[in-house]
């Protein structure tokens, strides 16, 4: 059983209309007839299709990583043990990484706070 990889916001109205405003045969009405649902919380519904918000439905999701994430995985990769031939490069990748997110001028915890 694959579980389909759903955004942040997708999960989210999933999570909504199944504890508030919906039963899923409801959501899967909605979907399969390409019916908006009346409140924007559920919209990123719209955005996916039958068989991929009832594999969500039936077997779970998992969340897509945000770029933010993404990036602190990347980072946190050299930190790892690493041979004496690498340890150059994971610091340059480190450098790097720090670099372009002062430049950008963010902030994400792990990497520059």
């Amino acid at each position: 059983m694959n579980k389909p990889t759903l955004t942040h916001e997708q999960a989210r109205a999933i999570d909504l209309a199944k504890m508030f405003a919906f039963n899923i045969p409801t959501i899967i009405e909605n979907v399969s007839k390409g019916k908006p649902f009346a409140n924007p919380k559920y919209s990123a519904l719209e955005r996916l299709d039958i068989y991929t918000i009832m594999s969500a439905l039936v077997n779970g999701y998992e969340i897509e990583k945000s770029p933010e994430e993404k990036l602190r995985e990347y980072f946190n990769e050299a930190n790892v043990l690493i041979p004496v031939s690498k340890t150059h490069y994971q610091l340059g990748v480190r450098d790097a990484v720090r670099k372009t997110v002062d430049i950008l001028g963010i902030t994400i915890e792990g990497i520059n706070e």
